[in-house]
């Protein structure tokens, strides 16, 4: 389902029963413009760490991947589990990039009716560089409403590795055509606290495992 799609399903779903979003089922395609072709294979480049995920490819190689999350917690435990194989996998990097150019091609394509994103065009992602696969992730928290709990981990991508540079133009340009952001906000991933995060849940597993074995005292 293409991002128009989807977008005139929430309309239609807000006007009529007041504010809501699709199923989960639904939201994983949210950030995925129209595809040259699905491509769930390229999900298994990176661990699972979602029940809801797509992908799709693009022309001259690029590639793009959405993790979906209903809650916080399932998207913090995602979001560990892929820092933690970026660092092993690969080299990474968070980076400043800057779409204005390339939101503005695409308002100019879609009609000057059509904006995108209440956003900031310039913002943080993790730049990341494997030997399979090379772009950026992009991590929306809380898009729609802040209050309700929708978090996406996107990637955006190419498997032309040996040509990175080469393809960021290709990478920003559908960004661009992907781009959404209502509330909330959009970064990079959070790698240089996931060891800390990682050591926090620990702790907590531990406290909370020898608070049930600790025997009552009477």
């Amino acid at each position: 389902m293409s991002l128009l799609a989807i977008s005139i399903y929430v309309v239609s779903t807000y006007l009529i029963i007041g504010p809501g979003l699709p199923p989960a089922e639904i939201m994983k395609e949210w950030y995925l413009p129209d595809r040259a072709s699905d491509k769930e294979a390229d999900l298994s480049l990176f661990p699972t760490i979602s029940e809801y995920s797509a992908a799709g490819s693009y022309s001259n190689s690029t590639i793009m991947c959405v993790w979906y999350f209903e809650k916080k917690s399932s998207f913090l435990e995602g979001e560990l589990k892929l820092s933690e194989y970026l660092k092993k996998s690969g080299q990474f990097k968070i980076v400043e990039i800057n779409i204005t150019n390339e939101l503005d091609a695409v308002i100019n394509d879609r009609g000057k009716n059509w904006q995108p994103t209440n956003g900031p065009r310039v913002f943080n992602a993790t730049r990341y560089q494997g030997t399979e696969t090379s772009g950026y992730f992009i991590v929306y928290r809380t898009p729609f409403l802040e209050t309700s709990e929708d978090y996406f981990i996107t990637y955006y991508g190419t498997k032309d590795t040996t040509n990175f540079t080469g393809k960021q133009n290709d990478i920003l340009y559908l960004i661009a055509r992907s781009y959404y952001l209502g509330e909330g906000n959009v970064t990079s991933l959070d790698i240089e606290n996931s060891q800390d995060r990682k050591n926090s849940l620990l702790s907590s597993l531990k406290g909370f495992i020898g608070w049930y074995y600790c025997p009552i005292a009477v």
